[in-house]
């Protein structure tokens, strides 16, 4: 039996057909238990990583194939396809995929965003297959520094432009700098990744290991582009740290300050400061002001400056098409000036007296106020300073006349104000002191020092008036001792009131200049007409000053040395002397009686009580007062000088030395002894006559009784 070709296709498609779904009744037919995922409970930064893949229990031997995707906190990390995984029935199967293998179709975003060093707890790690098998399963990670481990930087400058050389310099935690730490700055701005304003693995960068200094320079109009503006983020790494990272907006955006002054006002100039991002004047670059078509170009200073004429809000308008920098819009509201007011005083102001302008606005005080002052035919004077915080300033005018005073400040409309200053007397008075009933004479000038004739005088409380003559001089006899006051007035000039004191003469008469102290001395004050006359007599001596009131004082000093007399009274002249007080003349006497030196103070023959004695005896001292009797002892055990004096300034010739002998026979003995001798010798004496007699007595009786030869009785 012959097979025709269309048989032949027709049986060898079957023949196909039924290969494929016995294959696929097959592939289907494979199952696991589960599958687990597992990876280390914590990392420490920039470590790489094992990921465990375990299928469990399979059902069959076959060989699989799968796709498989890693996530970690969502972000895909790594995804592969078409993998072959060779399963054996009940034997749980394993695969493991490194870190360090970990891509995407986008590139290597695990190590191109740093993911390794970029801590946080508990980080889920996502595993994903699909193909001959459908499972999905996680498991959680820390990433964490090695120990205390953190990195720090320092930026320079701050903030800094496309053009400046930018220095990153990087501490560890000690704050030591840290050598071979990783610098990247990332341009996220670039257009050339996938996504604007965001990290993608797109995005230019530049990366540069840190020096033993630990700095790492970028220059980013080098690095990247010289157009390079917008988002940049810097990130910071090394082995054991965390990753630090930072983000910066360099935008090509013109700097506008505010207005200057900060509150324009209508009719007055204000400023503003118009600079690039990196500070510099935007030298030539058109601003507009509007409403009003007003336009200014910056200088070199890099300042723009308008006055507008009406109130109301502004709109600033910088850079734009053709300028090479993104437009900047400011809103500047202008505002109408309110009025300065200025008040002179005192009123009225007189020549070379200060004068105090006080400048306000609406009641309040201005301060910072320039003000300026003119006298009428002369020429314009600034004040120097500025009107303090209570809004004053003043000045001292030297030439009468009408003046003007100009305040302006900055945001205020000016003030002016007119005022006059009047001259001022000179009153020239006598120059000696004014008795009663003498003729006094008075000149009067104005403030220049000339005379002025015509000016009306009055002394108040009396009569007496009249006017100046042409030498400018007033003539007066003022007949009572006593305080007056002299007005002078005249058209154009201040009025002037003067004191004027009329005192009378006293004498001070003492009967005596010279005494000793316990004497006294009498004291005499009389006027100029020799009449008694009770005043106040002051004497200031050694003792202190003492105040009596009396005409006549007999007055006893309580210490010796010079005394000065002062009377006084209201309406008169003071008088003065002087009074000499001599010391008293002083006696020290002693005796040594009983191992004790007595001494005696005496003055005229009388005891003085109470006064100190200093006695020296070698090395020791002794200080004791007389007694009632002007008596005083101290203890002489010691032979030799003792030297007796009195310090006392109201006493003299108080000195004297008493020497006690070294014999053995006291001097205090030696008068009794004598006495004792005296008698001794007078009864020896009496002894001798009296034994004398009575051997003569004996004599004389027996030459009576019988003569030579005889005998008695025969």
């Amino acid at each position: 039996m012959a097979l025709r070709v269309s048989d032949l296709r027709v049986s060898n498609m079957l023949c196909v057909l039924a290969f494929l779904l016995v294959m696929s009744s097959a592939a289907s037919a494979v199952s696991i238990d589960r599958m687990d995922v597992s990876v280390p409970n914590s990392i420490d930064a920039g470590e790489s990583f094992d990921v465990d893949i375990t299928f469990k229990d399979p059902t069959e031997n076959e060989t699989v194939e799968v796709d498989i995707e890693i996530t970690v906190d969502g972000l895909l990390v790594h995804e592969e396809e078409d993998r072959s995984i060779d399963l054996r029935e009940g034997v749980d199967k394993t695969i493991t995929i490194k870190s360090s293998d970990f891509d995407t179709d986008n590139g290597d975003i695990w190590d191109d965003n740093l993911m390794a060093y970029k801590c946080a707890d508990n980080l889920e790690v996502e595993v994903m297959v699909s193909g001959d098998l459908d499972e999905t399963e996680s498991d959680d990670m820390d990433i964490e520094a090695d120990g205390d481990r953190e990195l720090s930087f320092e930026i320079d400058p701050d903030p800094f432009s496309l053009d400046d050389t930018i220095t990153i310099t990087v501490y560890d935690e000690d704050d030591d700098e840290l050598k071979s730490a990783s610098v990247k700055f990332t341009w996220i701005d670039d257009e050339d990744g996938d996504t604007l304003d965001e990290w993608d693995v797109e995005d230019k960068y530049e990366t540069e290991k840190t020096d033993s200094n630990g700095e790492a320079d970028f220059k980013l109009y080098r690095d990247f582009d010289d157009n390079a503006y917008g988002k940049y983020q810097l990130d910071l790494w090394m082995d054991g740290y965390c990753k630090l990272t930072e983000t910066y907006d360099l935008r090509n955006v013109l700097n506008v300050s505010d207005p200057m002054p900060e509150s324009p006002k209508v009719g007055e100039q204000f400023k503003l400061k118009i600079t690039t991002p990196s500070g510099k004047a935007a030298t030539g670059v058109w601003a507009y002001l509007n409403p009003g078509g007003f336009k200014s170009r910056v200088t070199m200073d890099g300042e723009v400056s308008f006055t507008v004429t009406a109130a109301g809000t502004y709109s600033l308008a910088v850079g734009g098409t053709g300028s090479g920098y993104q437009e900047t819009i400011k809103t500047i509201k202008v505002s109408t000036k309110p009025q300065l007011t200025a008040t002179v005083s005192p009123d009225p102001q007189n020549v070379n007296k200060a004068v105090l302008i006080t400048i306000q606005s609406d009641g309040k005080a201005v301060s910072g106020a320039s003000v300026k002052v003119m006298r009428a035919g002369g020429t314009e004077q600034s004040l120097p300073g500025v009107t303090s915080d209570a809004g004053t300033i003043s000045f001292t005018p030297t030439v009468a006349g009408d003046y003007t005073v100009k305040a302006s400040k900055s945001g205020y409309d000016d003030v002016t104000e007119a005022f006059t200053i009047q001259d001022s007397f000179q009153i020239d008075m006598p120059t000696e002191e004014l008795k009663r009933g003498s003729q006094v004479t008075l000149t009067v000038k104005d403030s220049s020092g000339d005379t002025v004739s015509g000016a009306s005088v009055s002394i108040e409380g009396t009569s007496i008036s009249g006017m100046t003559d042409a030498a400018g001089h007033f003539s007066f006899t003022l007949d009572e001792v006593g305080e007056y006051y002299v007005v002078v007035r005249k058209s154009g000039f201040a009025g002037a009131r003067e004191e004027l004191t009329a005192k009378g003469k006293l004498s001070l008469k003492l009967d005596k200049k010279e005494l000793t102290l316990g004497e006294s001395v009498k004291m005499t004050v009389v006027d100029s007409e020799g009449a008694l006359t009770e005043s106040s007599i002051k004497v200031t001596g050694p003792a202190g000053a003492e105040t009596f009131t009396a005409s006549e004082l007999d007055y006893k000093p309580s210490k010796a040395g010079e005394h000065t007399v002062e009377a006084s009274k209201s309406g008169y002249a003071k008088a003065s002397d002087t009074l000499n007080v001599k010391p008293k003349p002083l006696t020290l006497t002693y005796h040594f009686k009983d191992g004790n030196l007595l001494m005696n103070a005496s003055t005229n023959n009388e005891p003085v009580a109470g006064i100190t004695l200093k006695v020296t005896a070698g090395e020791t001292t002794y200080n004791v007062k007389t007694d009632d009797a002007g008596v005083a002892s101290v203890v002489a055990n010691l032979t030799g000088n003792y030297t007796i004096e009195v310090t006392n300034p109201d006493y003299t010739g108080a000195k004297v030395t008493a020497e006690k002998s070294s014999s053995l026979i006291s001097p205090d003995l030696i008068l009794p002894i004598i006495v004792v001798l005296v008698v001794l010798v007078l009864i020896v004496i009496f002894v001798i006559v009296a034994v004398g007699l009575l051997h003569k007595g004996r004599k004389s009786k027996g030459s009576f009784g019988r003569s030579p030869g005889s005998r008695l009785g025969g």
